[in-house]
Parts: structure tokens; sequence; C-alpha cells
């Protein structure tokens, strides 16, 4: 793609973000002071086990079709590579939502220590084929640069989940299951998006007469997609792990209710931190597929001027945006929820946003240099880590333990991911 597309694609992609990013903050907060610290901590808690059954359905092969079609120089191959990658996903997709259908029980009472947060686990499992299907079709449209499928599917799920927790709310929230609301506005939205990218696939595809098709290996697609899903399979799962002990941490620390003040760090003061990374998400998703079809051009220099300029611009935003939110961030979270816990851990989380922020460029220019074996091995160390660190520091700390955790990792995720990306750089600059 040429730079002017490239930064074309960028820049509509980052409106379109923002747009949905800022009506999806505007939503949090109101939900959030509606449903409370304690209703939102159980909704995070089963959002841990659901990111986890999610890993398990897609494994991996968003990565692989996006990276094998970037890769292809024949179109006819696009539909091999899109039909053997469905069926997989598909197969992985049903065989999650089978497991989780039957493991709710024992997952609600065993793990969650909350038996009422069987249902909502069933209505999210049901999802997972949804979700897998429709991730074959966002990684096709990734691989072919289509910033405005992307762009629109993004939009619907965004808007018909918010629509849906709207009319649920307006029949009257129950505060003892006040966390149902938001699941089922995750499982309206899941229908209409898989839907939404389903039409828009088969009307750009027969639009391009896809009629011959050239075969892909399984092996190719199992080559890119395993080593991901094998990683991800223990990453996410160690965060599962994670997020359950946190509340039972807090709640040794000495805090009343742990639960509302995983709530309030989870619900409430990261959604800020993270908001910002709107402006980056575009680009990070579209460095993949850019710089993947330079590398396997050999065109290194190419490669190099991409990672150097995402990088210093990356670092300059995350600044800014560092100082903002030390300066004004407890005024802005205090006002937005109406908790003044949540505006202190916005401003001692406020330069965490440097390394966060350019960590998730340096993964995805890694990424793009086939380096996704790698940064999975970063992510499984780091909460391999983390785990008996928030199980240890948090009794004592609290939840500035958790804090001190947050950056320690990131600093370390960074430090790892850098030092690779810098390796394979000047390796390239010298062939």
């Amino acid at each position: 793609m040429k730079k002017k597309e490239f930064l074309t694609g960028v820049a509509s992609l980052s409106v379109s973000m923002l747009i949905t990013r800022s009506t999806s903050m505007a939503f949090s907060v109101y939900v959030s002071s509606r449903l409370g610290a304690s209703n939102m901590g159980v909704f995070h808690l089963i959002v841990s086990v659901f990111a986890f059954a999610v890993t398990v359905a897609i494994s991996g092969i968003p990565l692989a079709v996006t990276r094998l079609i970037s890769e292809s120089k024949s179109k006819e191959r696009i539909r091999s590579v899109m039909s053997k990658c469905t069926v997989l996903a598909l197969f992985c997709g049903v065989t999650a939502c089978a497991v989780m259908l039957i493991s709710a029980d024992a997952i609600s009472v065993k793990l969650l220590k909350t038996p009422s947060t069987a249902i909502p686990i069933r209505l999210l499992a049901l999802t997972l084929p949804l979700i897998s299907f429709s991730s074959v079709i966002r990684g096709y449209f990734t691989g072919i640069q289509k910033v405005s499928f992307i762009t629109a599917s993004c939009m619907v799920e965004e808007f018909s989940s918010i629509a849906a927790v709207l009319g649920i709310m307006k029949c009257g929230i129950n505060p003892d299951s006040a966390f149902m609301i938001p699941i089922w506005g995750t499982l309206v939205s899941s229908v209409i998006t898989c839907v939404c990218d389903v039409v828009l696939y088969f009307l750009w595809a027969r639009a391009k007469s896809l009629s011959k098709s050239v075969p892909v290996k399984t092996g190719e697609i199992l080559s890119i997609s395993m080593p991901v899903a094998l990683g991800s399979y223990i990453r996410s799962g160690l965060v599962a792990v994670e997020n359950m002990i946190i509340p039972i941490a807090l709640a040794k620390s000495g805090m009343i209710n742990g639960v509302a003040g995983y709530g309030v760090i989870k619900g409430m003061a990261m959604p800020i931190i993270t908001f910002p990374y709107v402006f980056l998400q575009s680009l990070t998703s579209l460095l993949i597929p850019e710089v993947s079809g330079r590398y396997a051009k050999h065109n290194r220099r190419s490669v190099i001027r991409a990672a150097k300029t995402s990088i210093r611009w990356t670092f300059i935003l995350a600044m800014a945006i560092a100082v903002f939110l030390l300066i004004y961030g407890k005024k802005l979270a205090t006002n937005l929820y109406g908790n003044w816990e949540a505006g202190l851990y916005v401003t001692a989380l406020s330069l965490l946003t440097i390394p966060m922020y350019i960590d998730s460029v340096t993964d995805s220019l890694l990424k793009g240099l086939n380096e996704q074996v790698y940064c999975l091995k970063i992510n499984i160390i780091d909460s391999a880590i983390r785990v008996p660190v928030i199980y240890l520091l948090l009794p004592c700390m609290g939840i500035y333990g958790y804090i001190a955790v947050l950056y320690g990792s990131e600093l370390m995720n960074l430090a790892l991911s850098a030092h690779r990306l810098k390796k394979i750089l000047v390796q390239s600059a010298n062939t």
C-alpha cells in the first residue's frame, strides 16, 4: 500500500474509532453509575472467563487470515484461505461454546464463587461461534486493508450493544442481578455484528468475482495460528486466574468489598487510561498487514522507516496523554463517575500510558515481521509472574500493590519487545 493510502486508511479508521470509543466511553460512565461498583465488578469477573473462551474460539485464526491474504500474490487464493479458515474457526467456536455450556455451574461456584453467574456464562457461550465466524471475516478485511468495512463492523458492534442495553434498562433494573444487563447487550450485539460482517463480505467477494480457487494447505494456516493459539490459551487462562484472585487478595488487605474495588479500577479507571488508545488502534491494526507485505517483498529499508516513524509518533502521543491525565485525571474521573477513588487511580496510572502504548505498537510491528510467537512468549512469562506477585503483594499493599504490578508488567513487556524488534531491524539493515 502506498504511503498516502496507508495514512488515509489510518486517519479514516481513527476518526470512526474515535466516534465509536467516545460514545462507548460516555455510555460506560452512564452504565457504571447506574449499576454500581459491585455489579460492575461481577460483570468483569464474568468477562474474564468469557475472554478465555473467546481466545479458544478464535485460536489465532484471524491472524493467519490476515497474514496469508496480505502476502498472497493471487486474488483467487483468497477463497481457499477463507473457506478453510472458516471451517477451522467454527470448529473452535462450537467446541468452546459446548465446553462453556457444560461447565457453567462449576465455573460460577468453584471459580467465581458466585452461583448467580452461571446463567450469564451460558448466554455468553452462545455468542462464541458467531464471534469465531466474524473474526475470520475481519481478518480478511484487515488483510486486504479494507478500512471502510472494518469501520462499519466496529460501529455496528458498538452501537447495537448500546441500543440493546438501553432498551433493557428502560424495563427496570434489579439491583441483585444488574450485571445481566450488559450480558444481554453483548449477546444481541454479537448476533447483529455477525450478520453485518457476513453481508459485507459477500457483497465485496461478489463484486470482486472470486470464482476461481488456488488451494491453500491447512498446514500453512496452522503454522501461523497454532503457535498463537497455544500461547493465547496459556496467556488468557493466566489472565482469568489473575482477575479471579484480585478481589480475594484485595479483601485480605482489609478492603471491605474487594469486588467493588476491582470494579472501580477495571470498570472506571482503566477505561479512561485506555480511551486515548483509539488514536493508535487503527495504526496497530493496519501495521501488521502493511509491514508483513513490505517484509515479504524484501523491502527492508521501508520496514525500518515504518518502525521508526510509528514508535516516534506513538511516544509523542503517549507523553502528551500521560501529562494530561497526571494533571487532570483525578478531576476528570471524579466528575465522570462521581467516585473519588476512580480519580485517585487514574492519576496513579497516568504514566502507564507511555510503556503501554509503545508496547502495543512494538507488538504490532513484531507480528508483521512474523514474530507473533515471540510476542506470546513474552505475554505468557508476564502473566506467569503476575499471578503469584498479585497473590503475595495485594494482601499487603492493597489496590496500590496492583497498580505497582501493572507498571512493572508493562515495563518488562516493553523492554523485551523493544530488544527483539531492534535486533531484527539491525539484522535487516545488514542484509
